[in-house]
């Protein structure tokens, strides 16, 4: 007889993720960043930057610290006769704190605030083929980026989250493939720059600038700012204002004088269909220098060939049939945009991360 066993993962991976997302919303991961030696329920309550202080809030928090616990998110401290102390682990210090530098807070709360709604009506997407934030929110499939970015903190809310993605996936991308061709990059839609401020720091005297919308850019400065980057690498990346999918042509060229030789976009393709992603990278391949080597770096999930696997890919595939009007490409499917936009040497790289990678040369 077949174990049900995995089903009933798959049924129950919800409930993972609601106790994380409410641990991280509640704000107990932070709490506990300041108690080494851990903290009791009755405590912790105390701490926590709500109303509810009863006897009967106590006993739901602790109910929570112990799933927290079982799903290794907190160590538990048991002692006789005494209340369960419970402290950070490493990865929960490392990863569900809002003051570590590779915090992956902000990409919680939007998975919690957005995502997760959008998720609770897949069945609307895939019956329309479309977004379906008029299902999940009551909003209209207007402008992909107002409906995100709509509500009090949605902007910082999603640079956080897409902070966060950069700042975890930016290692792998190096280790994967050498870019040491870059002298002078333009990075579209770069959020905080952390992507960019992870190249300066790989490739030496290498500048960027960060294209973003007028309303995005004070919130990844601010988040720049705090990071931990070195001030000398933060004097190498710049922040400009600009819309590139609606005046591509007003893309800069160059940074100082210094022509750009490389264009960097990091989760932007899989957001849109495949002729306004082709009308995007024909414009940078026309932009691009010819007589020193230049290309398009492009930072997104690919799917096998086939479209099927890595499951991540698959997810995330769904993940843009939710929300956006784009989806997950695989690498032929990346290779033919980019061939008809112009571009010659295309290749592919799977870092097992957040991010995968492609870069397509002009020379």
């Amino acid at each position: 007889m077949l174990s049900v066993g995995p089903v009933f993962e798959l049924i129950n991976g919800f409930r993972r993720s609601k106790v994380l997302f409410t641990a991280v919303s509640l704000g107990i991961f932070d709490v506990l960043a300041g108690s080494e030696t851990g903290l009791p329920a009755k405590e912790l309550l105390r701490s926590l930057d709500t109303r509810a202080h009863s006897s009967r809030s106590e006993e739901g928090l602790e109910r929570l610290l112990k799933g927290c616990a079982s799903l290794k998110l907190l160590e538990p401290i048991v002692q006789t006769n005494r209340p369960i102390l419970y402290r950070l682990t490493s990865m929960s210090r490392q990863y569900l704190t809002s003051q570590s530098p590779e915090s992956m807070v902000g990409y919680i709360r939007h998975s919690n605030d957005v995502l997760y709604p959008l998720w609770s009506r897949l069945d609307a997407s895939v019956l329309s083929g479309e977004a379906c934030w008029t299902e999940s929110f009551g909003r209209q499939n207007k402008d992909i980026f107002s409906s995100i970015y709509e509500g009090e903190g949605g902007v910082e809310r999603f640079t956080q989250a897409m902070d966060a993605v950069a700042t975890v996936a930016a290692s792998h991308i190096l280790q994967a493939v050498d870019l040491s061709w870059i002298r002078c990059m333009a990075d579209l839609g770069g959020s905080s720059g952390a992507l960019s401020a992870a190249f300066c720091e790989r490739i030496p005297h290498l500048k960027s600038v960060v294209i973003e919308l007028p309303h995005v850019i004070p919130i990844g400065q601010r988040l720049l700012a705090r990071s931990n980057v070195s001030e000398s690498i933060k004097a190498r990346i710049h922040f400009s204002s600009g819309d590139f999918f609606a005046s591509p042509e007003a893309l800069p060229r160059d940074i100082d004088g210094i022509p750009i030789n490389a264009y960097l976009l990091s989760r932007i393709l899989h957001d849109w269909r495949d002729p306004l992603c082709l009308d995007l990278l024909r414009h940078l391949y026309t932009l691009l220098p010819s007589s020193i080597p230049s290309g398009v770096v492009i930072c997104e999930m690919l799917l096998n060939d086939d479209g099927i696997g890595p499951v991540n890919a698959n997810m995330q595939d769904l993940n843009m049939l939710a929300q956006t009007d784009g989806k997950e490409r695989s690498l032929s499917e990346m290779r033919n945009l980019l061939e008809i936009a112009g571009f010659q040497r295309i290749e592919g790289y799977k870092t097992g991360s957040l991010l995968d990678v492609v870069v397509a040369y002009k020379t």
